[in-house]
């Protein structure tokens, strides 16, 4: 309960306060002139092999208003998801294969990017995941700044 808490206290005081998020791992300049680090985090999501389309349907509303906490409290960067097909391209043949990875029953079925000032608050991000009530998980990594400006 206080991981929830301490995420929405999080979300209301950057989005009460007009936090603007931005990629990478750029400040959060808050109205106030206060200057929050933030960092960017992939959320990979998995869900059980036995995840059906109505149980997907079913809980549409409530990643609909996930998202919507995320946007107004000023972390969401994107997110998309993988619905169609998948290939494996493996080994030193680099053979080409049509499937899905599956790990210990799981198949990842999306990512979500979004902004926090550490891995303790992205993991209480996670925490929201809906999919997490039907056997799912969601793996949070860091995603570290570019070595390299790819513009030059």
């Amino acid at each position: 309960m206080k991981h929830k808490l301490s995420f929405t206290l999080l979300c209301l005081s950057l989005s009460g306060t007009g936090a603007m998020a931005q990629n990478g791992h750029n400040p959060v300049v808050l109205k106030n002139q206060q200057t929050i680090a933030m960092k960017t985090f992939s959320l990979l999501v998995r869900v059980p092999v036995s995840y059906t389309t109505a149980q997907a349907k079913a809980v549409g509303p409530e990643w609909d208003q996930v998202l919507a906490q995320w946007k107004a409290a000023g972390i969401y960067v994107t997110s998309f998801a993988f619905p169609g097909t998948s290939y494996v391209v493996a080994g030193p043949e680099k053979e080409v294969r049509r499937e899905t990875v599956i790990c210990d029953s799981l198949k990842v079925v999306s990512n979500i990017v979004l902004q926090a000032t550490d891995m303790e608050q992205a993991l209480l991000q996670a925490g929201a995941c809906p999919v997490l009530a039907y056997g799912g998980t969601v793996e949070v990594r860091e995603i570290p700044q570019p070595r390299f400006n790819t513009t030059d």
